[in-house]
Formats: C-alpha cells, structure tokens, sequence
C-alpha cells in the first residue's frame, strides 16, 4: 500500500531546499515548556546510556547543539544520528508519531516508520551522502494510530556532522499538508455532487407530474412556481405568495413549519389546503429541501407540491367509519391496522403497537414495526399471508396466526390476524383490518394439551392405577396397571364410579364415599385418603388414592383425574416397625429402670460418702472444742473444791473461747448450707470495703501489697455486711496464703449488665449485679482444685491449718443473697475470686459504729421501771432456765412452755403477753413459726423473738424477718439476749 505520487511529490536540490524554506531556515526559536510530558524532560530522564549514543555528557558538541535547537523550536524536527539510526524529535513532532509517542524515542528510525521505511530509506541515503534533500506533496501511507491512514508531507533532510566534520545523522524538519489534499480532494467531490444533483433534478422537474417551485432562503418570495395544471403558474417571482395559494385560516400553520424547518435547516414537508387552479380548496403534500452553501447557510429552497384532494378526502370519508371501528374494536380489545402497500404506508393504533411491544404513538412501518416484531420463526409465513391477500388473484381475505416479540418489552404474544384488501382495478391499495391478542387462550390450550399428553404417559409408566371419572355420563377409565397391580382385567371392569365403591372394603366405603363427594360437591379440587381395595382374588390392598377435580368456570364440577398407588409392601413395613418400636420401647423402659436404680444407688452411695465427709470433719473438730470446754469445767470444780477460787477465771475464759468457736463453726457450716440468719441492709460496697481496708492490711502482714479500686457511681447491693466483711476477709487471707513470698492483692468493685448468655454462664437470672472481685499474684489453681474449691471440709493448706469451710461459707452466703461467686485462675498467674451481688434500689445505710453491750446487772439496774410480761417456749430445760432467768433479772413477767400446744394453751386462756421468746425447733408438732404465727392472730401487736441454732427458710422468711420479730443465734452471750429483749420491750 506505500508509494510515492509522482505527481504530487517533488524532490529539490540544495539550491532549491534554499528556496523553498527561507521561513524554516529563520524561524525563531522559543524555549519548550519544561513539564513532566515534554520531549526536553524525557530527553533529560532517558537512559542513553543504554543505546548506541552513549550518555548524554559524551554526545558530541554538534549533537547537544542540534537537540537543544529542535526542542526550542515550535517546528516539527526530527534527529537520526549514528550508524545505529538513534531517532529524536521535539514536541512539534510527536503528535505525528500518534500511538508511537513516547515509545519512538532512542529507537532506530527503521523501527520508529517500518511501513514507509522504504519510502524514506533512499533519500536519508542521498542526506548521509551530504545532500540536503527536499521533497513537496509526497503520499504516504502511515500506521501509526493503528489503522492505515492517507498522509502528504512537505520536509527537508539536512545532513548532519559530528564534531570531526564527518556526516553521521540527519536533520528533518516536516510540515504535515494531508489537510491541503483532503480539502481539494472534498471540493471536487462537492463539485461532482452538485453536478449530479442538479442532473437529477432537471430529470425530476422533466418526469414529474408535481407542481414544482423555487423559494427564497428566508420563503419571504416565491422565486419561482410551476403548477402542471394544479396550482397557478407564476408569471414573475411574487412577495403575495401566502395569500395566493394558501387559505387564510392555514397561514399560521404553514409559516410555523416554515419556521421549523429554517431553524433546524431540514427538509420542510406539510399536507395543508392549497388554493387550486381552478379556484378550489385542494390539499397537498408539499415538500421542501434547503440549499446550503458551505457554511451551511441556506441559499433558497426547491420543492415540490403533490395533489392529494382525493385521498384526503377518501380518508376523511373514511374517519367517520373508522370512528365506529374504533368505537367495536374497543369494545372487542381489538387492535387496528392499515397498511398501503402502494407508499408502504403502515397505520397502527396504540392497542395494536402494545401487541408487537411498542410504546404508545410510537413510530412503525411494514419493515420496521411489523417484519421486525415478528417471532424469526413466524415472519416468513406472515409475510407470506399478506402477499397473498394484496394478490388480485386471490379472495383479498388475511387471516392469520403468528407470534410476535416485544420489541421494545420483549414479551412473546400470540397474535390472530384478521383483514381484508381492497384493490383498484388490478392493483392493491390498502389492507386492513384487526389483531388480537390470543395468548391466553393458546397457553391454555398448549397446557392442556401437555397436562393430556403427561397424564398419558405417566399412566402408562406408572404402576400407578390412574382413573378418569366424567361426571356427566359417571363413566371411569382406568389404566393398565388397574390389572397388573390388582388383577382386575380392564375388559371385565364396568366403567362406572359404582363398581369402583364396591370394591373397596365394607369398613373404608362409607368413609371414602363421604371424603370423595365431600371435595366434588363442595369447592375444592383436591382429594386425597387411604383405604382398603379389593384385589381380584379376594385379598385387600393397603392403597394412597389421589384425586382432582376439574370444573367448569361456574364451578360445575366436569370430571375427576386420580393416581391410585398400591401401599401394602410399605403398610407391612410399617406395621413391622411399629411392632419393633413398641419392642425397644419395652425394652428401653426396663433398661432405664434398671439404670435409675444403678443412678438411685449410686446417689446415695455419694451422699453417705459426703455425709461421712462432714460428718467426721464436725466430730474431729467438735471433739476438739468439747474437750477445751469438758475440761475447763472440771478444773474450774477441782480449783472450786480446793477453795483456789482465784484460778477459776482463766478456766472460764478457756470455756468461754471453746464455746464461740464451736459457735463459728456452726455459722460456717449454715452459711455453706444456705440456712444462716441473715441481717441484710443497703450497703455501699466501695464504703465498706474502705472501712475495712486497714483490717485486711493488719490480717495479711507487711509482705502484701494491698490496692483497692472502686467503681465511681457504684450501685447499692442488699446484704447482711458483717457477713460480707467476713467474706472479703476471708478471700484475702486465702490470696495471702497462696502468696507464701509476698505478692499483691487487688479489691475491685464495678457494676455490672449480665445479659441472658453472662447471666446463664454465672448462673444467675438476667439483670444488673455489683462484682467484688478479690485478685492475687499468687500461685493459682489447677482445675481440678476450682471444681472442688466449694466443696465443705475441702482444703489444699497442710493438716491442721484449715477447717475447710472458709469458701463453703462464702458460697452459701452469696447464693442466700441472691448472687453467686464464680472463681478466675491459672496455675502461676493468680487467682481472681468475684462475688456478684443483685443491685438494689434504695440509697445504703451508713454504718454505725460498734456499740458496747452492757452486763446484766447493768442493764437490770437500768430497767427498774419496765414492765410488761414473757411468755418463754424451749423444750431444752436449761436453755428456758436461763432464758427465764434472764427476764426475770430485767423485771419482766415470765411465763413459760415447753413445747407449742403447751404455750397455745397459755395463750387461750387469757394471758397477757408482750413478747414471745421462742425456740424455732419445737416438738409437739408445732415449730417456733408456727407458734409465733398463731399468737399474733390473738394479738396482733405481738412482738417476737427466736431462738435457734439453725434456722430452716421456711420458718423464717426465706431468711429475712418480719417487723416486730427478730432473733438470737445459739449459742449467745447473755448479756447481749438482755440487751436484744430490752430493745423489744423498752
């Protein structure tokens, strides 16, 4: 595809190339810009040397001048330097390069321009031979954008010398003239044009039969109007031409497409009325192009106007009867149609243009619209239809089916095509006609037919008996497997619903006939039940019997379709299941019951083993507290029966000691079992841990560093806090122990949210707690050890220096509290025990300061004016002894009873009484509780105090007390019941 155009392309000498480029030679060179993109910064960043030139301080002087001198000129240049063809150009240059830029840079130039290197190879030879060479016009055919392209170039190659004076590269400077030859090569194909144009149009104004005129750029003057007996003729060219030909009434429609048309400088095309030749009001058709020159400017119009009088008025005559056509179509959600297949005219109204997917007054013609919006599989056949109805040979009938597919939606319609053509002469010249929209009809039709042809199949692949009851001749099919499954010969069946119900077993038939009629004579359509059928040898078969019903619009229920499936294999299977079941049933209840008197035995093996766990850790340290107190009260009678009454104190303190140990252990053992006498009151835990800071300090020795942080806003939590105070102390002399070198203890506080899955995780109930966390550095526990931690009597510390209950208490008290502890650790890093204490409402209490309980005779002397009586109820005789005593010393009335009936007698019979003092476990079937309960139905403003050693939940409150009641823990000081009854009875 390169080559030269002789013609065009001219080659100078030396001499010439001074004549054809003085404006070359002295242009001015203006620096480049120097930007990341230009030619100067590529050159500046480009690794030379890597190619033939070496690096760029090593270019010759002539080389760096001729670049510095391209790259400051606003002229395309070009380099070629050395054996090796190097190539580089300026920024003027590169758009000629296109796809190539900045690739081309450093390359050879053979590379740079392979396509038309054989085009430029020979006269760079004659430049490197020192000729300098010019060449005007030259025809290239370039690739440099991908596509072969038309070029013309104007250039000059310049020979090059290095800095010894020899020739080693070429200077080029281009100017691209392509523009110069596409715009001569344009005006004479405008040339020809218009020469045809003009050719075609004097053809046109020869052969029509159409009124042709001539207007003004601006249609201000018809320049020119040949009527052909339709219009008048202009005599001259007229200003008047409006009021001439156009009625009155039309002006401002005519010039308003005039308008158009002038502004959007298209073709003017208008059916209006025209004032004909012989003086009536005509219609026509006329037509208008604008002539533009080469700006586009228009110069003057020329048009045609067509005579259409007599299909304007055969198509208004025709408006009146489409009007009642579309009144009936409507009506018929039909859609019209009218094609004229003389013009190709195609009119569709909008019911017809939404059947082939079109919008509303969307645009159509045969090719278009209707070809186009045909199924590929039906246009052939429906083109074919309306060739014949325009045939004049044929009856003019179209009436036809086809598919068409949405063109704009999509959507496969099948369409019923109906029309009629209407012919002049031997000529067709329209059809019309309707289309309608069968799609439903035809889906229906084609699922019917695929719901027969399936039930056909299926009732023949089946071993189903599939039956089909008409109901208005009560006539039944059955299929083949009627005899392979039953042995019912389809010859011997009678056809009906009747012998169908005979030979279903005597107790299912009136069942299944009830079932059956049930759906038929109602309003569904399905039927499904299970019965017994009768084979033909007598036996019964376990059968699913399916059914449905078809009805008619109204309902009317037509016939019935169902499967009968053959259940007996699978009915004895289940059966044998069922009797298998209710085997392992059997089986599994005598296993079980087995296995619970294994688990029953089991338990209580357990429970006697912790029973004797506790049981013998009470005996050894009660044996322990008995002797202390056995052998205190004997030595104080041995001193006695000395007369060395002088020794007996240190005895009696000894006793006393012994007596509020076993005290302790007895606490312990009710804390661990949930049963102790709680005191519970609002307590500020941040408080009471800072009152009792100092002690912990005290208790855990100078080698333990102990930090306390408390949560700012902490909640208010209801416990009994002289039990939680005994709980902190013990968890940190628990974290001392595991400290045996020192260590550090933290006491933190924080309120906290537990929701369902934190709450069930720490067993508790879903809600906001306060957590007392107790944290060591100490040696940790194994797991093993956590899941035994609470267990009573259970401890880790050497034989002798732990009972063992210390955490048991601390856990009963928790859960008595309503809160839980929950234990954090691993061997090595430390323990963290955290107490979770519910949040209560109420502001806590301040804590008051320990008050001194007076002795009794204190408290007798004090007492002299008080009155009132006691009634004292104790089965243990020395525990009323004292009791009554005690009272008696404080000047009180006692009264006393042993049991519960015995003091409900006293109180039958009139006696006074203002305090109960009572022991909780009483014989004679009524326990303390009870009695209380009993006396303060007789008198209500009974104050009550109990007595106990252990306080059973339900005879205390779920231990809390009632007003008016409190209560004294065995054993107890006496001075400390005088002071408790004195606060009863004041």
């Amino acid at each position: 595809m390169r080559q030269m155009d002789g013609r065009n392309a001219v080659v100078h000498d030396d001499r010439m190339a001074k004549s054809v480029y003085p404006q070359v030679m002295a242009s001015t060179f203006s620096p480049a810009p120097t930007h990341a993109d230009s030619l100067r910064a590529r050159i500046a960043s480009f690794p030379w040397e890597k190619t033939a030139l070496g690096a760029k301080a090593d270019w010759p002087i002539s080389l760096r001048t001729t670049v510095a001198l391209a790259l400051a000129s606003d002229f395309p240049m070009f380099i070629m330097w050395g054996q090796a063809q190097i190539f580089i150009y300026n920024d003027a240059y590169a758009p000629f390069l296109g796809a190539r830029h900045p690739a081309a840079l450093g390359q050879s130039m053979c590379d740079v321009w392979p396509e038309i290197w054989s085009e430029l190879s020979p006269l760079i030879d004659r430049a490197l031979g020192g000729e300098t060479v010019s060449v005007e016009d030259m025809h290239l055919v370039m690739t440099r954008n991908g596509d072969a392209e038309d070029t013309w170039w104007t250039f000059c190659y310049s020979p090059l010398c290095d800095d010894a004076g020899d020739i080693v590269g070429v200077l080029d400077i281009a100017v691209d003239v392509t523009q110069k030859f596409t715009d001569a090569r344009r005006i004479e194909e405008k040339r020809a044009r218009l020469e045809k144009s003009e050719a075609r149009f004097s053809a046109l104004v020869s052969a029509t039969s159409d009124a042709i005129y001539q207007m003004s750029a601006d249609w201000q003057e018809m320049r020119h109007l040949d009527g052909r007996g339709f219009l008048v003729d202009t005599q001259a060219p007229s200003v008047r031409w409006l009021e001439l030909y156009v009625p009155t009434d039309d002006h401002s429609i005519v010039m308003d497409a005039i308008a158009r048309a002038i502004e959007a400088r298209a073709p003017f095309m208008l059916e209006h009325r025209v004032r004909q030749a012989d003086g009536t009001i005509g219609w026509t058709a006329s037509r208008a192009v604008p002539i533009l020159d080469d700006d586009g400017n228009i110069l003057e119009w020329f048009g045609t106007a067509t005579d259409v009088t007599a299909s304007h008025l055969s198509r208004e005559a025709l408006a009146t009867s489409r009007e009642k056509l579309e009144l009936a179509t409507r009506a018929a959600r039909l859609g019209q149609f009218d094609y004229w297949p003389q013009t190709g005219q195609l009119e569709w109204d909008d019911r017809c243009r939404a059947l082939f997917g079109l919008h509303p007054g969307a645009p159509v013609s045969y090719e278009t619209a209707f070809l186009a919006g045909l199924h590929p599989e039906d246009r052939e056949g429906a083109d074919t239809a309306v060739r014949a109805a325009l045939d004049p040979a044929g009856s003019g009938i179209f009436d036809t089916e086809y598919r068409t597919f949405g063109i704009e939606d999509g959507i496969e319609r099948h369409i019923h095509a109906q029309g009629l053509a209407m012919f002049e002469g031997q000529a067709p010249i329209r059809l019309i006609g309707t289309v309608q929209d069968v799609t439903a009809d035809r889906q229906a039709q084609a699922s019917l037919r695929e719901v027969e042809e399936r039930l056909r199949l299926a009732g023949r692949a089946t071993n189903d008996a599939v039956w089909d009851w008409n109901f208005r001749d009560d006539h039944v099919t059955w299929n083949i497997a009627l005899e392979h499954a039953y042995g019912h010969r389809l010859e011997d069946v009678e056809p009906t619903g009747e012998w169908w119900l005979d030979h279903i077993h005597p107790d299912d038939r009136h069942r299944i006939n009830d079932s059956i009629h049930a759906v038929i004579d109602g309003e569904g359509t399905d039927w499904t039940d299970e019965y017994r059928f009768a084979r033909s040898d007598g036996s019964y078969a376990d059968v699913l019997d399916r059914g449905y019903v078809l009805r008619t619009p109204a309902g009317e229920p037509l016939r019935m379709v169902g499967a009968m499936q053959d259940m007996s294999a699978r009915k004895a299977v289940e059966r044998q299941l069922e009797e298998d079941r209710r085997r392992l049933i059997e089986e599994v209840e005598t296993k079980t019951a087995e296995r619970d008197r294994a688990e029953d035995a089991l338990r209580q093996s357990q429970k006697m083993e912790a029973v004797g766990q506790l049981t013998g850790g009470l005996a050894h340290d009660f044996n322990n507290l008995l002797t202390g107190i056995s052998g205190a009260l004997e030595m104080m009678q041995i001193r006695i029966a000395q007369g060395r009454v002088g020794e007996i104190d240190k005895y009696s303190v000894a006793a006393q000691g012994a007596v509020r140990r076993a005290a302790a252990l007895t606490h312990r053992l009710l804390a661990f079992s949930r049963r102790q006498t709680l005191d519970p009151k609002p307590v500020n835990s941040n408080r009471l841990i800072f009152d009792l800071e100092e002690l912990i300090r005290r208790t855990v020795g100078p080698q333990i560093e102990v930090e306390t942080v408390g949560k700012a806003g902490i909640w208010t939590t209801l416990v009994d806090p002289n039990q939680l105070e005994n709980a902190l102390l013990n968890l940190c002399i628990n974290a001392r122990d595991a400290m045996p070198d020192g260590g550090r203890i933290t006491i933190e506080t924080a309120n906290k949210w537990l929701d369902d899955t934190a709450a069930r995780e720490r067993d508790l109930e879903p809600g906001q707690y306060v957590s007392i966390c107790v944290t060591d550095t100490g040696t940790g526990m194994t797991p093993e050890v956590i899941s035994r931690a609470f267990d009573p009597f259970f401890t880790t510390k050497p034989l002798g220096e732990g009972t063992g209950l210390g955490l048991s208490m601390i856990y009963g008290f928790a859960r008595q509290s309503g809160g839980h502890v929950r234990i954090y650790s691993e061997v090595g890093t430390g323990t963290t025990m955290c107490l979770y204490l519910p949040r209560h409402f109420m502001e806590d209490e301040e804590s008051e300061d320990a008050t001194v309980i007076p002795s009794l005779s204190e408290q007798a002397a004090s007492n002299e004016s008080r009155r009132g009586t006691i009634l004292v109820v104790d089965d243990e005789p020395t525990v009323r002894l004292l009791v009554v005593e005690i009272a008696q010393e404080l000047g009180y009335d006692v009264q006393e009873a042993m049991d519960g009936p015995g003091a409900m007698r006293l109180l039958q019979n009139g006696v006074a009484i203002d305090l109960l003092i009572t022991d909780v476990g009483l014989p004679g079937g009524m326990n303390g509780r009870q009695v209380a309960d009993a006396a303060l139905s007789l008198l209500p403003d009974l104050k009550v105090l109990f007595i106990t050693g252990y306080a059973e939940n339900a005879v205390i409150g779920n231990g809390q007390l009632a007003p008016n009641m409190a209560l004294v823990t065995k054993p107890f000081a006496m001075d400390a019941l005088a002071k408790r009854i004195g606060d009863m009875l004041p």
